[in-house]
Parts: C-alpha cells; structure tokens; sequence
C-alpha cells in the first residue's frame, strides 16, 4: 500500500505461493476506506482466514483503520517498510546501472509502461469545470 495523499492510496493484494506471488485483486488507486472494503470484501467472499501481511508507508499512516476493518492483519517493522515510489525508483535506476540487456532480462523492459490508476486532480477539475459550462 502506497499513500497517495488526501487519504489515498495504491494498493493490490497478492498470495505467495513458494517464490511467486499470485494477484488477487489488481493494482489500484482508492480511497483507503475504499480500499479496505475491497479487501474486506474478498476476504470474506473467498473465506481466507489466513494473515494478511500490509506493507508499504500507506500501513503506517492508516494502521488503526486497518486493524479496525481487515481481520488477521499484520504490520511490518516501520524501518523495514520502505514500499514507497522513492524506493520503487531506486529499483530502477538500480536495474538500469545493471547493464542487463532488456532483451535478456526476466521481462521486456521495452514494454513496461507506467500504470497511471486515476487522472491528476487538476485534469478531473478541469473536466468537472468543462461539464459544468456544457450545461
């Protein structure tokens, strides 16, 4: 869970299953009591009863209402959660300075594009203004 501002996040849910991690709700932006109904919601449709481990600094701001509404939640030590898009950049640029040709790599680096969940508030101000004068 990565904070977004304004009681934001971006968030996914994944299973590890040996050393692969299995999507169970796709990435996306939500409000985080949004999100926390989407997890609840899966949770209780699928019946997992298993712990869901919450990283990223999103965790951190939203601890108590994530305690509050997913059951079997469980937080990681605040030093180790460095799941944040600084540290996701330093990922990068760490793959970049590998010299692993992107041919060669695990994935096309060629076709990963950036994942853009919601417009910029300001372009869904402008839309808001436009549909106004539409009238």
């Amino acid at each position: 869970m990565i904070d977004c501002k304004n009681d934001n996040c971006y968030f996914a849910l994944y299973q590890k299953t040996d050393e692969i991690l299995d999507v169970l709700i796709e990435p996306q932006a939500e409000s985080i009591k949004t999100a926390l109904s989407i997890i609840d919601t899966y949770i209780e449709d699928s019946n997992e009863t298993g712990n869901i481990y919450f990283v990223g600094d999103a965790t951190t701001n939203f601890k108590e209402e994530i305690k509050n509404k997913v059951p079997y939640s469980y937080f990681t030590n605040e030093k180790l959660n460095l799941l944040n898009s600084y540290f996701l950049g330093l990922c990068g640029l760490e793959f970049y300075n590998s010299n692993i040709e992107p041919e060669t790599s695990d994935r096309q680096i060629n076709d990963i594009l950036p994942l853009y969940l919601k417009k910029p508030q300001a372009q869904r101000q402008l839309e808001e203004k436009e549909d106004i004068i539409r009238f």
